[in-house]
Protein backbone atom coordinates (compact mmCIF):
# COMPACT_ATOMS: atom_id res chain seq x y z
CA UNK A 1 0.00 0.00 0.00
CA UNK A 2 1.51 3.78 -1.28
CA UNK A 3 2.28 5.22 1.86
CA UNK A 4 0.10 8.48 0.96
CA UNK A 5 -2.63 5.69 1.30
CA UNK A 6 -2.05 4.37 4.33
CA UNK A 7 -2.09 8.13 5.93
CA UNK A 8 -5.39 8.79 4.60
CA UNK A 9 -6.52 5.18 5.67
CA UNK A 10 -5.15 6.92 9.38
CA UNK A 11 -7.52 10.10 8.94
CA UNK A 12 -10.29 8.11 8.14
CA UNK A 13 -10.11 5.94 11.16
CA UNK A 14 -9.36 8.49 13.45
CA UNK A 15 -13.00 10.41 12.01
CA UNK A 16 -14.52 7.10 12.87
CA UNK A 17 -13.11 7.48 16.53
CA UNK A 18 -11.51 4.40 16.58
CA UNK A 19 -8.15 6.61 17.37
CA UNK A 20 -8.60 10.39 18.97
CA UNK A 21 -10.50 12.72 17.09
CA UNK A 22 -8.83 16.47 16.83
CA UNK A 23 -11.11 17.38 19.96
CA UNK A 24 -9.79 14.99 22.06
CA UNK A 25 -6.30 14.92 20.84
CA UNK A 26 -4.97 16.98 24.24
CA UNK A 27 -6.55 14.72 26.20
CA UNK A 28 -5.09 11.60 24.42
CA UNK A 29 -1.65 13.46 25.01
CA UNK A 30 -2.11 13.99 28.71
CA UNK A 31 -3.14 10.16 28.88
CA UNK A 32 -0.40 8.80 27.32
CA UNK A 33 2.51 11.04 28.70
CA UNK A 34 0.74 10.05 32.39
CA UNK A 35 0.81 6.60 31.72
CA UNK A 36 4.20 6.69 30.72
CA UNK A 37 5.51 8.11 33.59
CA UNK A 38 3.78 6.47 35.40
CA UNK A 39 5.74 3.21 34.41
CA UNK A 40 8.65 4.66 34.10
CA UNK A 41 9.13 5.47 30.57
CA UNK A 42 9.70 1.38 29.85
CA UNK A 43 7.57 -1.46 28.64
CA UNK A 44 5.85 -3.08 31.36
CA UNK A 45 6.21 -6.75 29.56
CA UNK A 46 10.05 -6.54 28.42
CA UNK A 47 11.65 -3.20 30.76
CA UNK A 48 12.73 -1.52 27.16
CA UNK A 49 13.14 1.95 26.78
CA UNK A 50 12.97 1.78 23.02
CA UNK A 51 10.35 3.22 20.85
CA UNK A 52 7.50 3.11 23.93
CA UNK A 53 3.85 3.71 23.53
CA UNK A 54 0.74 3.09 25.15
CA UNK A 55 -1.86 0.53 24.93
CA UNK A 56 -5.31 0.96 26.14
CA UNK A 57 -6.44 -1.90 28.26
CA UNK A 58 -9.76 -1.80 27.10
CA UNK A 59 -10.53 -1.08 23.60
CA UNK A 60 -10.94 2.40 22.86
CA UNK A 61 -14.04 2.03 20.37
CA UNK A 62 -15.89 -0.59 23.17
CA UNK A 63 -15.53 1.82 26.24
CA UNK A 64 -15.45 5.79 25.46
CA UNK A 65 -16.16 6.46 29.30
CA UNK A 66 -12.72 4.92 30.59
CA UNK A 67 -10.24 5.98 27.09
CA UNK A 68 -8.78 8.84 28.87
CA UNK A 69 -8.56 6.79 31.98
CA UNK A 70 -5.18 6.48 33.76
CA UNK A 71 -5.74 2.94 34.65
CA UNK A 72 -6.89 1.98 30.96
CA UNK A 73 -3.47 1.90 29.57
CA UNK A 74 -0.02 0.21 30.15
CA UNK A 75 3.26 1.24 28.86
CA UNK A 76 4.81 -1.03 26.13
CA UNK A 77 7.46 -0.82 23.50
CA UNK A 78 6.75 -1.29 20.23
CA UNK A 79 7.59 -5.10 19.47
CA UNK A 80 5.77 -5.94 22.67
CA UNK A 81 2.68 -3.88 21.27
CA UNK A 82 3.00 -5.78 18.24
CA UNK A 83 2.80 -9.01 20.04
CA UNK A 84 -0.70 -7.92 21.31
CA UNK A 85 -2.51 -7.10 18.49
CA UNK A 86 -5.52 -9.23 18.01
CA UNK A 87 -4.72 -10.44 21.09
CA UNK A 88 -5.89 -8.11 23.29
CA UNK A 89 -7.84 -10.33 25.34
CA UNK A 90 -5.03 -12.79 26.27
CA UNK A 91 -3.20 -9.91 27.54
CA UNK A 92 -5.76 -8.04 29.23
CA UNK A 93 -5.50 -10.12 32.76
CA UNK A 94 -2.14 -9.51 32.64
CA UNK A 95 -2.70 -5.67 32.18
CA UNK A 96 -5.47 -5.71 34.58
CA UNK A 97 -3.24 -7.22 37.30
CA UNK A 98 -0.60 -5.02 36.70
CA UNK A 99 -3.10 -2.14 37.41
CA UNK A 100 -4.04 -3.97 40.80
CA UNK A 101 -0.55 -4.43 42.02
CA UNK A 102 0.07 -0.35 41.03
CA UNK A 103 -2.93 0.65 43.18
CA UNK A 104 -2.13 -2.25 46.50
CA UNK A 105 1.10 -0.29 46.33
CA UNK A 106 -0.12 3.34 46.18
CA UNK A 107 -2.79 1.83 48.72
CA UNK A 108 -0.13 -0.03 51.52
CA UNK A 109 2.36 3.60 50.49
CA UNK A 110 -0.32 5.67 51.77
CA UNK A 111 -1.36 3.70 54.80
CA UNK A 112 2.52 3.97 55.86
CA UNK A 113 2.50 7.79 55.38
CA UNK A 114 -0.87 7.94 57.44
CA UNK A 115 0.51 5.67 60.24
CA UNK A 116 3.69 7.50 59.94
CA UNK A 117 2.20 10.99 60.56
CA UNK A 118 -0.43 9.88 62.95
CA UNK A 119 1.67 8.00 65.31
CA UNK A 120 5.12 8.77 64.01
CA UNK A 121 8.43 6.30 63.24
CA UNK A 122 9.94 4.16 65.32
CA UNK A 123 11.87 6.92 66.97
CA UNK A 124 8.31 8.16 67.63
CA UNK A 125 9.30 11.30 65.67
CA UNK A 126 5.96 12.43 63.64
CA UNK A 127 6.49 13.41 59.92
CA UNK A 128 6.38 16.62 59.28
CA UNK A 129 4.57 15.20 55.17
CA UNK A 130 0.87 16.70 54.69
CA UNK A 131 0.14 14.41 51.79
CA UNK A 132 -1.75 12.64 53.43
Amino acid sequence: MPRTQKKENWRFIMNNERCPSTSENALYVAWRKSVKKRDGEKCILCDSTNRIQVHHIEKWADKPHIRFDINNGVSLCYNCHLATFKREEEYEYIFKNYILKLKNKNLVSNYELYIKNKYGDSNGQKSTDSEV
